[in-house]
């Protein structure tokens, strides 16, 4: 899926985390504006995306923003 993330409009960078001690993966955004942003996860939750996505997790996905000054 990051291919497609940093290929959407407004995307100025993509990255995966992953911790593999607690079986956690995190992806980082990051987004010119925080309409870009919005745009993207209504996409992705369009297409269906995050619900696939979600279920193969063992949690529930955790969604978090930031402003950055």
């Amino acid at each position: 899926m990051l291919p497609d993330t940093l290929a959407f409009p407004g995307c100025l960078e993509a990255h995966i985390g992953v911790n593999h001690d607690r079986f956690e993966i995190a992806v980082f955004h990051l987004w010119e504006t925080p309409d870009h942003l919005e745009h993207y996860l209504n996409w992705r939750a369009e297409r269906g995306d995050l619900d696939a996505r979600s279920a193969t997790m063992r949690k529930e996905q955790d969604f978090r923003t930031y402003s950055v000054p």
